[in-house]
């Protein structure tokens, strides 16, 4: 899948697409942070 694929498909359901632009906006803001990783 390209990425223009996968991020028309994350885009488009609304809650989501609600959810990452929010993220997008704290993570330009400086609110960022740094989590591990774990394998599930």
């Amino acid at each position: 899948m390209l990425s223009w694929q996968e991020t028309l498909y994350l885009l488009s359901n609304p809650a989501n697409a609600e959810h990452l632009l929010e993220s997008i906006k704290q993570a330009e803001s400086g609110k960022k942070s740094v989590r591990q990783l774990v394998d599930a």
